[in-house]
């Protein structure tokens, strides 16, 4: 019984418990990779870059969507939890590419780029969204259209 109590429990949290982990983790990797930088700078730009690259292509691609999406409440709520979902997402970059990182040892590996690296990180990345919607949806945290 109290085995499952606690499930029930994690399962309620885990919309909050995986972000943070995600954020100290990419803080964490952040700090890490800095004091070992000399290109303090360089990696400054390079992590900026990428979040806000990951926000507004998230973004740009969670609002095409809106349509796809039943019992979403208004068009701002919608809008709005796209903003949130993209930071989400945003945050996932970054950690793929800190996980990148760590693997490959070069901060700059995203700057050269070739088929394999690209190949990888679309996987990685497009098997972590469907692990994420397939959860959210079995949440009820949102549902599709019929034209989804």
């Amino acid at each position: 019984m109290g085995l499952i109590l606690f499930i029930v429990v994690i399962n309620s949290y885990i919309i909050f418990i995986v972000p943070i982990i995600a954020l100290l983790f990419s803080l964490s990797a952040y700090l890490y990779f800095i004091k070992k930088s000399k290109e303090k700078s360089q990696l400054n730009h390079l992590i900026i870059t990428i979040l806000i690259l990951g926000f507004v292509s998230n973004l740009v691609w969670e609002l095409l969507q809106i349509p796809l999406y039943k019992n979403m409440g208004s068009v701002n709520n919608h809008v709005l939890l796209c903003a949130l979902g993209s930071v989400a997402d945003a945050i996932m970059v970054i950690v793929l590419y800190f996980i990148a990182t760590i693997f490959i040892n070069d901060f700059k590996w995203i700057t050269k780029l070739n088929f394999i690296k690209i190949l990888a990180v679309m996987v990685i990345g497009a098997f972590g969204a469907a692990l994420s919607e397939k959860w959210h949806v079995s949440q009820g945290n949102w549902n599709y259209s019929d034209s989804m």
